[in-house]
Parts: structure tokens; C-alpha cells; sequence
């Protein structure tokens, strides 16, 4: 019988999973049976879900417009896995493209690994990427980052990928100044998995607004009678350098 729970748990995590990455991708009920139908018909679409690493690829364009000019995109294309069982690795990109009409091709790209969530902008033109990477052994769950990425793009050696030129935030106490210039890439990691992300100035200030979802680790199987799936959504907010000012749960 403890086989027989543990895959009903499972199979009823991953049904609410499936549903409430559709319904953040879309408020359209039509909309999400269609995407989870499309997924479903082809293993390329089921492998690519992931839905047991919380890994997904984006539906749509992500793309921003700076003050100055210049047009922002992050992209992905997923090659089809080895095997059923492997998540296929995404080669995402973040491009620059300028306003130069002899320029055909994008001005700066940095590559990096995992799948573009959702791209925001700043004032000063810095951009907000959210990036879930693949699953890495032992944990079968993805992981959630943010960058923060000043522009122009900051020199680096020919190729090297966003993840490598990436500091990651160390989360001190909470300040309310933001740097007046950002001059590398910054990587916060978040908890759980992206809800939104939205950038608001207040005064002089500009902070980001992160809401992200918690679901138990598919490892924490319930070893008695089947219990209840306990989903934990967050508000983060932080600074305009990734600095955290606030936490809460949401109820």
C-alpha cells in the first residue's frame, strides 16, 4: 500500500503544479486546457513541462524597451532529451539590439543556463531576469534566480555566460539606499517557484515586487495516510540591487 500512496500523492502534486503554472502564465481558463492539452499530446511538450522539477519554458515573447533605445530580449530553444526521464537543458540568451540601421544582427548577447521566466526593466535601464535552472541531483527541484544586469552589458571575456559573471547577493541587513550605478551582474536566489515580478518607483527609490510559490519537495513523500498538499505563496521585496527590504506570506 505505501507505493500506492506515494504515487497518489504525487500524481495529485503534479495535477496542481500543472494548473498553477498555466493560470500564472494565462488568466484564461480556455487558454490553460489548450496549453496543457498541447503539452500533453507530444513527449517533447511533457518533457519540457518537467513537471516534477517545476522547470517550464515561457509562453511567449520576453522583450523590454529602454530609455535609450535599445530593444531587450530573452529567448530559449529546447533541444529534445536524451531520454524520456532527462530534462532537457534550454540555450537561453539575453540580447541587446541598438537603434544602428547597418546593425543586423544584436549589438551584446549573454548566454546562460535554464529558462527565461520573465524580463523586467529599470530606470536606469538595468534589467530584472528571472531564470529556472534544471534540477541538479540530488534535488529534483529547479532553482529560481533573479539577475539583476546593468547595460550596457558589462565587459567580459568572449562568451562567458550570465551565471559566470554573476555575484550573488549576500542577504545582510535590510537597506533602503539604492547604488547610483550598477556596474555587475547580480544573482539573488528566490524560494519556490515565479508568480509575478513587478518593478514600481517610489520617490526616489525603485523596488521589486517578487511573488513566488513553495510546494513540498516530491523527496517529502507523506509516510502515513495521504495528507493535504501544503503550498506556501511569498511576497519579496527588494531594492533596485537586490537587496532584501521585506517578506510575507501570503494567505
Amino acid at each position: 500500500m505505501q507505493p500506492v500512496r506515494k504515487m497518489l500523492w504525487f500524481l495529485m502534486l503534479s495535477i496542481v503544479i500543472l494548473l498553477k503554472v498555466a493560470y500564472a502564465q494565462s488568466g484564461s481558463p480556455s487558454s490553460i486546457q489548450d496549453r496543457l492539452a498541447a503539452q500533453m499530446n507530444t513527449r517533447q511538450g511533457l518533457q519540457s513541462t518537467a513537471i516534477f522539477g517545476l522547470v517550464y519554458p515561457t509562453f511567449g515573447d520576453l522583450s523590454v524597451v529602454g530609455s535609450n533605445g535599445f530593444y531587450y530580449r530573452a529567448t530559449t530553444s529546447i533541444s529534445r532529451a536524451a531520454a524520456p526521464t532527462v530534462v532537457p537543458v534550454g540555450a537561453s540568451k539575453l540580447e541587446a539590439y541598438n537603434l544602428d540601421p547597418n546593425s543586423k544582427g544584436p549589438f551584446d548577447t549573454l548566454p546562460f543556463t535554464g529558462y527565461p521566466q520573465q524580463l523586467a526593466i529599470g530606470r536606469d535601464n538595468r534589467l530584472y531576469l528571472v531564470v529556472s535552472e534544471p534540477p541538479q541531483p540530488p534535488s529534483p527541484l529547479a532553482k529560481t534566480k533573479l539577475y539583476i544586469v546593468p547595460t550596457p552589458f558589462p565587459p567580459r571575456i568572449l562568451a562567458m555566460s550570465l551565471e559566470s559573471i554573476a555575484t550573488s547577493d549576500i542577504q545582510g541587513s535590510a537597506s533602503t539606499d539604492t547604488a547610483a550605478a550598477l556596474t555587475g551582474v547580480v544573482m539573488v536566489d528566490l524560494e519556490g517557484l515565479l508568480n509575478s515580478l513587478r518593478v514600481a518607483a517610489v520617490g526616489d527609490q525603485e523596488y521589486l515586487y517578487v511573488v513566488t510559490t513553495q510546494y513540498p519537495s516530491p523527496l517529502s513523500f507523506p509516510q502515513g495516510p495521504i495528507s493535504p498538499i501544503r503550498i506556501v505563496s511569498k511576497l519579496t521585496i527588494f531594492n533596485a540591487d537586490g537587496k532584501k527590504i521585506k517578506e510575507a506570506n501570503l494567505e
